[in-house]
């Protein structure tokens, strides 16, 4: 009869241990299950690179002053008049081109500005109508663009919201489902405790009987 007891009881301790096993296991399952992962962010190395401008030196900079001051008041002619340059009749041609040139320009100008005048009242309200025809073409191209991305954009963000909520719903079932596990291995454990306690009761017994 104590052998039976003895093998009753190593039995027990030896499922107790299982069932330990077990809750460690899905401890450690819940632990993983609700950390949430995130994401490192890469900080990259911030380096002052030198810059590609190199400093100038002293004598750069007085060379520098020096050409910005040439620059700003130029030299001037103080040569005799026998060798200053002479108009030449090239120049004059030019300078005559350039004149022409100019009355030219002025005469066009002149005739785009009669032209103007002459315009009907008709040829300007159909001027202004096809402008605005055009004008209104453009801007419902550019309103049925808009709806159409506003639609795509819409139905994508409908899409995403529907998969977070299938997340969310899978994720709400596994939490439950591990709290089920771990309440009913709780309850097995209790009870494999209960049951260690009366072999050894029994057990105690049986030794002082032989006693």
């Amino acid at each position: 009869m104590a052998v039976d007891v003895n093998s009753a009881l190593n039995r027990a301790y030896e499922e107790l241990r299982n069932i330990d096993l077990d809750l460690s296991a899905l401890s450690g399952v819940q632990d993983r299950f609700s950390t949430r992962k995130r994401s490192a962010t890469d900080s990259g190395n911030v380096t002052n690179a030198p810059s590609d401008r190199a400093k100038r030196t002293r004598h750069d900079d007085d060379l520098w002053n020096e050409q910005q001051q040439h620059n700003r008041y130029p030299q001037r002619d103080y040569s005799p008049p026998s060798s200053r340059p002479q108009r030449t009749l090239s120049s004059v041609i030019m300078s005559s081109t350039s004149v022409a040139s100019t009355i030219e320009t002025k005469s066009r100008t002149a005739v785009i500005t009669e032209k103007k005048k002459n315009e009907t009242k008709e040829d300007a309200v159909r001027n202004r109508r096809l402008f605005s025809n055009l004008l209104v073409g453009t801007l419902r191209q550019f309103q049925k663009e808009e709806k159409t991305v506003g639609v795509k954009g819409q139905a994508q963000l409908e899409k995403q919201r529907e998969v977070e909520r299938r997340l969310e719903e899978n994720e709400k079932e596994n939490r439950e489902r591990l709290l089920r596990e771990r309440d009913s291995l709780m309850e097995k454990r209790r009870d494999k405790e209960m049951q260690i306690q009366a072999l050894r009761r029994q057990k105690a017994i049986e030794q002082s009987s032989y006693n």
